[in-house]
Protein backbone atom coordinates (compact mmCIF):
# COMPACT_ATOMS: atom_id res chain seq x y z
CA UNK A 1 0.00 0.00 0.00
CA UNK A 2 1.11 3.46 -1.51
CA UNK A 3 -0.27 6.84 -0.59
CA UNK A 4 0.34 9.47 -3.21
CA UNK A 5 -0.12 12.90 -1.48
CA UNK A 6 -0.65 15.77 -4.11
CA UNK A 7 0.86 18.83 -2.78
CA UNK A 8 3.55 16.73 -1.39
CA UNK A 9 5.85 20.13 -0.40
CA UNK A 10 2.55 22.15 1.13
CA UNK A 11 1.29 22.56 4.54
CA UNK A 12 -1.17 19.86 4.81
CA UNK A 13 0.57 17.19 2.71
CA UNK A 14 3.71 17.61 4.37
CA UNK A 15 2.44 16.67 8.04
CA UNK A 16 0.20 13.97 6.52
CA UNK A 17 3.60 12.13 5.48
CA UNK A 18 5.02 12.31 8.53
CA UNK A 19 1.55 10.58 10.08
CA UNK A 20 1.94 7.78 7.39
CA UNK A 21 5.55 7.08 8.56
CA UNK A 22 4.99 6.51 11.74
CA UNK A 23 2.07 4.09 10.69
CA UNK A 24 4.81 2.50 8.39
CA UNK A 25 2.41 3.25 5.60
CA UNK A 26 4.94 3.90 2.49
CA UNK A 27 4.20 7.71 0.96
CA UNK A 28 4.80 8.74 -2.66
CA UNK A 29 5.46 13.13 -2.62
CA UNK A 30 4.28 14.87 -5.90
CA UNK A 31 4.87 18.60 -6.91
CA UNK A 32 6.07 20.78 -9.39
CA UNK A 33 9.33 20.91 -7.99
CA UNK A 34 9.50 17.42 -8.09
CA UNK A 35 11.78 16.98 -5.05
CA UNK A 36 10.59 16.18 -0.92
CA UNK A 37 12.48 15.84 2.09
CA UNK A 38 13.53 12.73 3.05
CA UNK A 39 13.02 10.15 3.32
CA UNK A 40 10.20 10.02 1.19
CA UNK A 41 9.97 9.39 -2.44
CA UNK A 42 8.79 12.11 -4.71
CA UNK A 43 7.85 12.65 -8.36
CA UNK A 44 7.22 15.52 -10.55
CA UNK A 45 3.45 16.69 -10.72
CA UNK A 46 1.48 19.50 -12.35
CA UNK A 47 -1.62 20.20 -12.45
CA UNK A 48 -1.31 22.41 -15.50
CA UNK A 49 0.79 19.71 -17.66
CA UNK A 50 -1.16 16.78 -18.27
CA UNK A 51 1.56 15.24 -19.07
CA UNK A 52 2.94 14.56 -15.63
CA UNK A 53 -0.29 13.16 -14.27
CA UNK A 54 1.03 9.42 -15.01
CA UNK A 55 4.31 10.20 -13.41
CA UNK A 56 3.33 8.76 -9.90
CA UNK A 57 1.91 5.38 -11.76
CA UNK A 58 5.07 4.86 -13.28
CA UNK A 59 7.44 5.46 -10.19
CA UNK A 60 5.47 3.55 -7.79
CA UNK A 61 2.86 0.25 -9.06
CA UNK A 62 1.06 -0.34 -5.67
CA UNK A 63 -0.74 3.27 -5.12
CA UNK A 64 -4.04 2.84 -3.44
CA UNK A 65 -5.11 6.30 -2.50
CA UNK A 66 -4.93 9.57 -2.96
CA UNK A 67 -4.66 12.96 -1.67
CA UNK A 68 -6.02 15.62 -3.59
CA UNK A 69 -5.18 19.36 -3.61
CA UNK A 70 -6.95 21.28 -6.33
CA UNK A 71 -5.20 23.75 -8.75
CA UNK A 72 -5.56 27.40 -8.24
CA UNK A 73 -8.11 28.09 -10.83
CA UNK A 74 -11.55 28.36 -11.26
CA UNK A 75 -11.44 25.60 -14.01
CA UNK A 76 -10.27 23.20 -11.48
CA UNK A 77 -13.15 20.28 -12.27
CA UNK A 78 -11.07 19.58 -15.98
CA UNK A 79 -7.58 18.61 -14.55
CA UNK A 80 -8.71 17.21 -11.59
CA UNK A 81 -11.41 14.92 -12.88
CA UNK A 82 -8.98 14.02 -15.76
CA UNK A 83 -6.66 12.80 -12.93
CA UNK A 84 -8.94 11.00 -10.94
CA UNK A 85 -9.90 8.65 -14.33
CA UNK A 86 -6.21 7.86 -14.39
CA UNK A 87 -5.98 7.33 -11.00
CA UNK A 88 -8.98 4.73 -10.78
CA UNK A 89 -7.59 2.95 -13.99
CA UNK A 90 -4.21 2.22 -12.04
CA UNK A 91 -6.05 0.71 -8.99
CA UNK A 92 -6.70 3.96 -6.43
CA UNK A 93 -9.54 2.78 -4.39
CA UNK A 94 -9.43 5.91 -1.77
CA UNK A 95 -9.47 9.74 -3.03
CA UNK A 96 -9.44 12.41 0.08
CA UNK A 97 -10.16 15.87 -1.17
CA UNK A 98 -8.73 18.96 0.37
CA UNK A 99 -11.96 21.61 -0.10
CA UNK A 100 -12.67 24.53 2.42
CA UNK A 101 -15.20 25.36 4.86
CA UNK A 102 -17.19 27.33 2.91
CA UNK A 103 -17.38 25.37 0.00
CA UNK A 104 -17.85 22.29 2.57
CA UNK A 105 -21.66 22.12 0.68
CA UNK A 106 -19.68 22.19 -3.29
CA UNK A 107 -20.50 25.75 -3.94
CA UNK A 108 -18.16 27.83 -6.32
CA UNK A 109 -15.06 26.19 -7.95
CA UNK A 110 -15.27 22.67 -6.50
CA UNK A 111 -19.72 22.18 -6.64
CA UNK A 112 -19.03 20.01 -10.23
CA UNK A 113 -15.67 17.82 -8.27
CA UNK A 114 -17.45 16.83 -5.25
CA UNK A 115 -20.66 15.67 -6.79
CA UNK A 116 -18.38 14.04 -9.31
CA UNK A 117 -16.03 12.22 -6.42
CA UNK A 118 -19.58 11.31 -4.34
CA UNK A 119 -20.88 9.67 -7.14
CA UNK A 120 -18.02 7.89 -8.16
CA UNK A 121 -18.87 4.87 -6.49
CA UNK A 122 -15.06 4.84 -4.49
CA UNK A 123 -13.88 5.42 -0.91
CA UNK A 124 -13.52 8.89 -0.50
CA UNK A 125 -13.42 11.91 1.87
CA UNK A 126 -13.79 15.72 1.38
CA UNK A 127 -11.95 17.89 4.23
CA UNK A 128 -13.69 20.96 4.20
CA UNK A 129 -11.18 23.15 6.75
CA UNK A 130 -11.83 26.90 7.75
CA UNK A 131 -8.90 29.27 8.14
CA UNK A 132 -5.64 28.12 8.93
CA UNK A 133 -3.73 29.68 11.75
CA UNK A 134 -0.11 28.83 9.98
CA UNK A 135 -1.34 31.20 7.17
CA UNK A 136 -0.39 33.75 9.83
CA UNK A 137 3.08 32.24 10.50
CA UNK A 138 4.21 30.80 6.94
CA UNK A 139 2.26 32.90 4.72
CA UNK A 140 1.48 36.45 5.86
CA UNK A 141 4.03 36.26 8.86
CA UNK A 142 6.34 38.92 7.03
CA UNK A 143 3.63 41.29 7.17
CA UNK A 144 3.29 40.63 11.07
CA UNK A 145 6.95 40.80 11.66
CA UNK A 146 8.00 44.09 9.73
CA UNK A 147 5.11 45.72 9.59
CA UNK A 148 3.17 45.11 12.46
CA UNK A 149 -0.24 44.07 11.09
CA UNK A 150 -2.43 42.17 9.38
CA UNK A 151 -4.95 42.45 6.17
CA UNK A 152 -9.01 41.30 5.77
CA UNK A 153 -12.18 42.24 4.45
CA UNK A 154 -13.54 40.36 6.83
CA UNK A 155 -14.67 43.39 8.97
CA UNK A 156 -16.04 42.29 12.34
CA UNK A 157 -16.73 38.48 10.89
CA UNK A 158 -15.29 35.55 13.21
CA UNK A 159 -13.83 32.48 11.77
CA UNK A 160 -13.01 29.15 14.35
CA UNK A 161 -9.41 29.39 12.98
CA UNK A 162 -7.92 25.53 12.67
CA UNK A 163 -4.51 24.78 13.09
CA UNK A 164 -3.04 22.57 10.45
CA UNK A 165 -1.96 20.14 12.52
CA UNK A 166 -5.22 19.17 13.34
CA UNK A 167 -6.45 19.35 9.48
CA UNK A 168 -3.38 16.94 8.68
CA UNK A 169 -4.72 14.60 11.19
CA UNK A 170 -8.21 14.48 10.34
CA UNK A 171 -6.99 13.76 6.68
CA UNK A 172 -4.49 10.82 7.76
CA UNK A 173 -7.41 9.60 9.28
CA UNK A 174 -9.70 9.67 6.00
CA UNK A 175 -6.85 7.89 4.33
CA UNK A 176 -6.50 4.72 6.20
CA UNK A 177 -9.58 4.17 8.82
CA UNK A 178 -11.55 1.07 7.62
CA UNK A 179 -13.93 1.43 6.86
CA UNK A 180 -14.12 4.33 4.81
CA UNK A 181 -15.49 7.32 6.18
CA UNK A 182 -17.19 8.68 2.21
CA UNK A 183 -18.82 11.85 3.82
CA UNK A 184 -17.76 15.54 4.04
CA UNK A 185 -15.45 16.60 7.68
CA UNK A 186 -16.24 20.75 8.21
CA UNK A 187 -13.09 20.88 10.12
CA UNK A 188 -13.02 24.04 12.75
CA UNK A 189 -11.36 25.08 15.36
CA UNK A 190 -12.21 25.37 19.60
CA UNK A 191 -13.33 29.09 19.44
CA UNK A 192 -14.21 31.93 17.08
CA UNK A 193 -12.33 35.30 16.74
CA UNK A 194 -11.93 38.06 14.60
CA UNK A 195 -9.08 39.25 13.06
CA UNK A 196 -9.54 42.11 15.76
CA UNK A 197 -9.22 39.41 18.05
CA UNK A 198 -6.20 37.28 16.60
CA UNK A 199 -4.74 41.13 16.25
CA UNK A 200 -5.01 41.40 20.23
CA UNK A 201 -3.39 37.89 20.73
CA UNK A 202 -0.52 38.86 18.77
CA UNK A 203 -0.07 42.45 20.48
CA UNK A 204 -0.10 40.62 23.96
CA UNK A 205 2.16 37.34 23.15
CA UNK A 206 5.05 39.61 21.10
CA UNK A 207 4.60 42.30 22.97
CA UNK A 208 3.62 44.84 20.47
CA UNK A 209 0.93 46.58 18.56
CA UNK A 210 -0.44 44.24 16.10
CA UNK A 211 -3.19 45.76 13.93
CA UNK A 212 -6.02 44.61 11.76
CA UNK A 213 -5.77 46.31 8.69
CA UNK A 214 -9.55 46.71 7.02
CA UNK A 215 -9.24 46.57 3.50
CA UNK A 216 -11.73 45.67 0.68
CA UNK A 217 -12.51 42.71 -1.77
CA UNK A 218 -11.09 44.60 -4.52
CA UNK A 219 -7.61 45.17 -2.63
CA UNK A 220 -7.76 41.64 -1.30
CA UNK A 221 -8.62 40.35 -4.61
CA UNK A 222 -5.58 42.66 -5.97
CA UNK A 223 -3.00 41.56 -3.30
CA UNK A 224 -3.52 37.64 -4.00
CA UNK A 225 -2.53 38.55 -7.86
CA UNK A 226 0.49 40.45 -7.61
CA UNK A 227 1.65 38.23 -3.99
CA UNK A 228 0.59 34.83 -5.00
CA UNK A 229 0.15 35.08 -8.62
CA UNK A 230 -3.08 34.00 -8.79
CA UNK A 231 -5.17 34.07 -12.14
CA UNK A 232 -7.93 37.04 -11.87
CA UNK A 233 -11.03 35.26 -11.38
CA UNK A 234 -9.46 32.76 -8.62
CA UNK A 235 -7.51 35.51 -6.89
CA UNK A 236 -11.55 37.49 -7.08
CA UNK A 237 -13.48 34.06 -5.88
CA UNK A 238 -10.79 34.20 -2.77
CA UNK A 239 -11.36 37.55 -1.58
CA UNK A 240 -14.98 36.94 -2.07
CA UNK A 241 -14.54 34.42 0.36
CA UNK A 242 -13.47 37.32 3.33
CA UNK A 243 -16.64 39.04 2.56
CA UNK A 244 -18.98 36.18 3.21
CA UNK A 245 -17.05 36.06 6.52
CA UNK A 246 -17.87 39.44 7.34
CA UNK A 247 -21.72 38.67 7.02
CA UNK A 248 -21.34 35.53 9.45
CA UNK A 249 -20.59 33.09 7.06
CA UNK A 250 -18.20 31.05 9.35
CA UNK A 251 -19.29 31.80 12.50
CA UNK A 252 -19.76 27.91 13.69
CA UNK A 253 -18.48 25.61 16.09
CA UNK A 254 -17.97 21.39 16.02
CA UNK A 255 -16.43 19.23 17.63
CA UNK A 256 -15.12 17.33 14.03
CA UNK A 257 -11.76 17.00 14.91
CA UNK A 258 -12.10 15.49 18.29
CA UNK A 259 -14.37 12.69 17.16
CA UNK A 260 -12.32 11.68 14.43
CA UNK A 261 -8.87 12.38 16.10
CA UNK A 262 -9.42 11.62 19.37
CA UNK A 263 -8.19 14.98 20.63
CA UNK A 264 -9.40 18.72 20.96
CA UNK A 265 -7.94 20.55 18.18
CA UNK A 266 -5.59 23.32 19.22
CA UNK A 267 -6.53 26.74 20.62
CA UNK A 268 -5.00 29.73 19.20
CA UNK A 269 -2.88 30.91 21.94
CA UNK A 270 -1.36 28.14 22.06
CA UNK A 271 -0.54 28.44 18.19
CA UNK A 272 0.40 31.87 18.82
CA UNK A 273 2.86 31.09 22.04
CA UNK A 274 4.65 28.17 20.17
CA UNK A 275 5.35 30.24 16.94
CA UNK A 276 6.61 33.67 18.61
CA UNK A 277 9.78 33.48 16.95
CA UNK A 278 8.69 33.62 13.43
CA UNK A 279 6.95 37.35 14.25
CA UNK A 280 10.34 38.75 15.79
Amino acid sequence: MTVLLLGGTGKTSSRIARLLEKANITVLLASRSGTGPAPFQSCHFDWFNPSTYNNPFTQVADITAVYLIPPFTLNMFTPMKSFTELARRNGVQRFVFLSGSILDDGDLATRQFHEYLTGLGVDYAIICPTWFMENLSEVNVALIRDKNMICSATCDGKIPWVSVDDVAMVAYHALVDEPAHNTAHLVLGPELLSYDDVAEILSKALGRKISHVRISEEEVAADLQSAGGLEPGYARMLAALDTAVAHGIEERLNEKVLQITGRSPKAFKEFVEANKAVWT
